[in-house]
């Protein structure tokens, strides 16, 4: 498959759903699919792929919702739509050359939908709703994530193992948002002692907020992750799913 760029994204305009209660965005397969494989019946080359993985990686097509969303012809039609995550592995499996620029796109998504949030519905921390009232702009409104948070990650059999610098970084100021598949690592890293940017006569260091997802490579176990910040290092400890554990159960006769 051709590999794509965000100009090509941008003008599919690829239909999304965002959903509040998930705090995510949905997007339209169909509409990823076409991109992604430049075909000229994208609706019947989801439709084998999914009857396929219906037998291979059902797990994916369970993860798939249908969402009405309007067509080509005006009119709203039940359309197969699915998370970042999914798509992405779908992505994998279709054209993993694509992965890279899709998962870049996407950050940019939910970049745009964090500069417009309000304080009700700003990230939050171990379940505790993030203090922004200091991280407010000039003229009011909450700053857009401007940075990527750079990392070291690496695994063995039975964990990932994730590290950032997080120097300078409060315990309000930090989260991290985990589900089976990916992790979410935001920040604001701030200015002390009223010294503005501008005040600086050597600027090296990156102040203001970063922000990071990262697609783990296997499932993980949510309630066993481990995150602990260290001298300024996060540094995360997450356990795998294990596939190969079995267990007998009791039968129960009535």
């Amino acid at each position: 498959m051709a590999k794509t760029d965000i100009e090509t994204i941008e003008k599919s305009k690829v239909r999304s759903h965002w959903d509040e209660d998930s705090g995510q965005y949905f997007f339209s397969i169909v509409d990823i699919i076409g991109i992604v494989t430049n075909s000229s019946d994208a609706r019947n080359y989801w439709k084998v792929l999914k009857s396929r993985l219906k037998n291979t990686q059902k797990e994916l097509v369970t993860e798939c919702n249908q969402l009405k969303m309007r067509a080509v012809d005006g009119k709203f039609y039940l359309t197969d739509t699915a998370g970042r995550v999914t798509i992405l592995e779908i992505i994998k499996i279709v054209s993993p050359e694509n992965v890279a620029v899709f998962d870049y796109w996407f950050n940019q998504k939910d970049q745009e939908k964090a500069k417009n949030k309000t304080p009700i519905d700003s990230p939050s921390f171990l379940g505790e709703k993030l203090d922004n009232s200091q991280n407010l702009t000039k003229n009011g409104s909450y700053p857009q994530p401007e940075a990527e948070l750079l990392i070291d990650a690496y695994q063995t059999n039975d964990e990932i193992f994730i590290s950032a610098f997080v120097a300078g970084v409060g315990e309000k100021d930090l989260s991290v948002i985990i589900t089976c598949k990916e992790v979410i690592i935001r920040g604001n890293r701030e200015l002390k002692n009223n010294i503005s940017e501008s005040d600086l006569e050597v600027h090296e260091l990156y102040w203001g907020i970063f922000s990071r997802t990262i697609i783990l490579p296997e499932e993980i176990e949510m309630d066993k992750a481990e995150a602990i910040n260290s001298h300024g290092v996060l540094k995360l400890k997450l356990p795998k799913i294990n596939k190969n554990l079995r267990k007998n159960i009791e039968i129960k006769f009535i």
